[in-house]
């Protein structure tokens, strides 16, 4: 079984909400469904590890990207990035 394909449907119910959400302008609940569907999205990622069928160094990338964007890491890189002129 998909057991990394669990946590889809919650994922998806939790990104119309943030939707809906973010068109009415409501912040404080922006606030709260964003971190939790990046949460999920990184668990679904996880899970992805028990699947026989996952491409774990694809995988790996992923996990990678999502945690970094997440906790802020790459706007950090970015910001230290010394531009070209």
């Amino acid at each position: 079984m998909y057991v990394n394909l669990i946590p889809v449907p919650i994922n998806l119910i939790m990104i119309v909400f943030y939707m809906i959400a973010r068109n009415r302008n409501d912040l404080k609940r922006t606030a709260f469904i964003q971190p939790a569907a990046t949460l999920v999205a990184i668990i679904i990622t996880v899970l992805s590890f028990f699947s026989p069928y996952s491409n774990h160094e694809y995988t790996i990338w992923i996990l990678a990207g999502i945690s970094s964007r997440s906790t802020g890491l790459s706007r950090k890189l970015w910001l230290n990035y010394p531009m070209k002129s």
